[in-house]
């Protein structure tokens, strides 16, 4: 959330007003003001503070850093070892005295505690114009307890509505309820658990924002978009949305998962908020020993096995294609292998395995697939039996065998396999064979040889050589009309340095990124957009974050797919800097593109406002 604090003094504005929060119609009207009037230069410093300096365990801590004259892309701050960042926002602080306008840049984090304890959060470093600036350290001790809801009793299953109502202090807003809910408690490996993060509210809050909880031991994987639907608590209509995720245990054990938290804010200039949801216990239970067949590589779900050859009949010493199929419900990847037959008189290579995940409705689902290259090296009808799978089905806690149908091939005689090898890269020898020597000559039509001339004015280079002056000089008017047209057009110079900027440190977070320096790819990134806006938008740099970019775009009618886009990337990218361990390259590369795409169509929406 982005915020304005706005300190007027002298002249006209003699009566001093500190506005802290501003009416939207009070702020549109002092902007102008702030892009005409001259930036005073400060003297760059740093200064960190927090809401308190007594937090509870359970409790959240607001960090604030305050910037004046120095950029905040280099931003790090010390010490937060003992937290976690839960969210972030953004603000601007703009003073006006006797006709100077100076700026700061506020940036407030809602840290979470790990542990109880005394901590010195900082210094926070900038650096600036080849220098470091440093701020002061603070100290802040975490004890037990805090204002923390307690966790709901635990249930095999994910409750019914209505939802008890939130308790309120003075007649404020209501909190919204957050919640983690798990199905089922106790599991077998690689059993399907079904993971919700739920919010209950009153459709009252903005710019709202997920932490997922830490996972530890386990696949997740994603399930559709998530899901709302609306209720009534105490005759009041409340709206409630849950974000599914789908979990396999690796190992058999007892986890515990979460907290996660929900960053808000009630309306568009309130203050953010963080609110964390309950920890969920989840026993996982190896699978039995009891009953286990033998060649069991893992598997778990509920599958069908289906197995074809490519050909019903070959010759001896040619090679046929066996094609298995496992689809059904659970994850597929916990298929390793097959039981596949493998006859004597047969040369048998796997080949190669593909995977086709899915999801219906809140079950994972999915397939994988297997070929195999059997060769066969004697004639006569062979049936080949059947491919099985032994896999075990956790809601019947019981182990079976899935089979295919039998399969069989009629092997007809053929050149002898031993010795040779048809099926190319594959072991065995092979021999060689001189089959011809020759030796072709090459001869030519004598009369092609005759040597024939054309005037050289139909010689396509002897016109282009010709008319080449002529379009050099019209070139050159053209490049010299642009160049001039560019030096008196304060727009475009500014499109041409937002462009040139974006790629230049599109460029520099794709180096960073390659070379492994975390911090300084998500500075790249975040630098790379912001001054494409700012130069595109015709305002300062610390007017674009991913709070006001909302406001910013509206005046180019962006689309709100883009807007959102730009917000999510910035969003990322600030989150990220403060907690990199959250992401891998994978992540950074999705977020890479998302970024160059999104520039790509806002270029598409600055042209069309021309």
């Amino acid at each position: 959330m982005a915020a304005f604090s706005i300190k007027v003094e002298g002249g006209f504005w003699a009566s001093g007003y500190r506005c802290h929060t501003i009416a939207p119609l009070a702020i549109l009207s002092l902007l102008p003001l702030l892009f005409v009037l001259p930036l005073h230069a400060e003297t760059p410093s740093v200064h960190i503070s927090v809401d308190t300096d007594q937090v509870g365990l359970n409790d959240v801590l607001g960090l604030t850093v305050t910037l004046s004259g120095v950029d905040a892309d280099s931003l790090k701050v010390a010490g937060l070892g003992g937290f976690e960042v839960a969210g972030s926002s953004s603000g601007n602080n703009i003073s006006i005295v006797n006709g100077r306008v100076s700026s700061s840049q506020q940036r407030t984090y809602q840290l979470h505690p790990k542990r109880t304890g005394k901590f010195a959060l900082g210094p926070a470093t900038v650096r600036s114009g080849g220098k470091t600036y440093r701020s002061e350290s603070l100290q802040v001790t975490v004890v037990s307890g805090g204002r923390s809801r307690t966790a709901p009793a635990p249930g095999s299953g994910f409750p019914s509505f209505p939802f008890p109502e939130e308790e309120r202090k003075g007649g404020s807003e209501p909190v919204p309820i957050v919640k983690l809910l798990a199905e089922p408690r106790q599991a077998y490996v690689n059993q399907q658990i079904t993971l919700a993060f739920q919010v209950q509210h009153q459709g009252n809050i903005t710019d709202a924002r997920y932490s997922p909880p830490q996972i530890t031991g386990f696949l997740v994987n994603k399930l559709p978009q998530p899901s709302a639907s609306q209720t009534k608590v105490a005759g009041q209509p409340c709206v409630v949305e849950r974000v599914p995720s789908a979990l396999f245990a690796v190992k058999p054990g007892k986890f515990s998962l979460g907290p996660a938290s929900l960053t808000f804010s009630f309306g568009v200039w309130g203050a953010p908020q963080t609110v964390n949801t309950n920890t969920v216990t989840i026993q996982v239970n190896d699978l039995p020993q009891a009953g286990r067949p033998a060649g069991f590589a893992g598997a778990v779900g509920d599958f069908k096995l289906a197995a074809h050859l490519d050909k019903t009949q070959v010759k001896r010493g040619e090679a046929v294609a066996l094609t298995a199929t496992v689809s059904g419900k659970g994850n597929v990847s916990s298929v390793r292998d097959l039981i596949v037959p493998n006859p004597a008189g047969f040369r048998f290579f796997p080949s190669s395995q593909k995977e086709a995940p899915s999801t219906r409705g809140m079950t994972i689902t999915g397939s994988k697939t297997f070929e195999y290259v059997l060769v066969p090296d004697k004639s006569g009808t062979v049936n080949l039996g059947t491919v099985t799978l032994p896999v075990f089905i956790p809601s019947t806690g019981k182990y079976i065998v899935v089979r295919s149908e039998p399969l069989s091939l009629t092997v007809l005689p053929g050149p002898p396999a031993s010795g040779t090898n048809p099926v190319s890269g594959f072991s065995g020898t092979q021999q060689a064979r001189l089959l011809r020597e020759d030796i072709r000559y090459i001869k030519g039509d004598r009369s092609t040889l005759v040597t024939t001339s054309s005037p050289p004015w139909r010689n396509p280079w002897y016109l282009g050589l010709h008319f080449a002056g002529v379009f050099s000089l019209i070139g050159a008017v053209v490049y010299r009309r642009k160049t001039e047209r560019f030096q008196r057009d304060e727009t475009l110079q500014r499109n041409v340095r937002g462009s040139q900027a974006a790629r230049k440190w599109l460029r520099e977070a794709e180096s960073r990124s390659r070379e492994g320096k975390i911090e300084e790819f998500y500075a790249a990134l975040s630098r790379a957009l912001t001054e494409y806006l700012a130069s595109r938008l015709n305002v300062p740099v610390t007017a674009v974050s991913a709070d006001s970019v909302s406001q910013r775009l509206a005046t180019v009618s962006a689309s709100e797919a883009s807007v959102e886009k730009v917000a999510e990337c910035l969003r990322r990218a600030e989150f990220a800097r403060f907690a990199p361990s959250t992401g891998g390259n994978e992540d950074r590369q999705s977020l890479l593109r998302l970024a160059r795409e999104v520039i790509e169509e806002l270029e598409q929406v600055f042209r069309n406002a021309r």
